[in-house]
């Protein structure tokens, strides 16, 4: 797997969390209440990033994590982002995702021509034995 959820060691994870943040520190992210929970084989992270103009991301994530000669290691695993805008007294959904991340031994289904989704994401709603193209399940 390759990108930003692709293995890397924790403290280049957390350096390019950090760096992201940094660049929208002075003038677009007012307020960061995300926490981040480490156990033996798990780092959890939660809370929201409060932004201008009532912008809020409520976010979640899950990461595995070991250890390699002597460094921490992370991969995300699971991943939820909510974006809202709180304005006027009212709250306004943007745009929000929840999904787990493929892995080489989750089963996939293809819709379309380019769009690939971890069939577990689609289990509950009955689409993968419904589109008939699913693999590995």
């Amino acid at each position: 797997m390759s990108g930003r959820h692709a293995p890397n060691s924790w403290d280049s994870y957390l350096a390019a969390h950090n760096g992201r943040l940094a660049d929208f520190a002075d003038h677009f992210l007012e307020r960061d209440t995300l926490t981040i929970k480490t156990s033996a084989g798990i780092v959890a992270w939660s809370g929201a990033l409060y932004c201008r103009d009532g912008i809020e991301i409520q976010v979640a994530r899950q990461q595995r994590t070991w250890m390699r000669s002597g460094r921490r290691w992370v991969e995300t695993i699971e991943y939820s982002y909510h974006v809202m805008v709180r304005a006027r007294g009212a709250v306004r959904s943007v745009f929000g995702t929840t999904t787990p991340i493929p892995t080489r031994a989750m089963p996939t289904l293809t819709i379309g021509m380019h769009t690939t989704i971890p069939a577990t994401t689609m289990r509950s709603a009955g689409w993968a034995k419904r589109a008939g193209r699913h693999s590995g399940m």
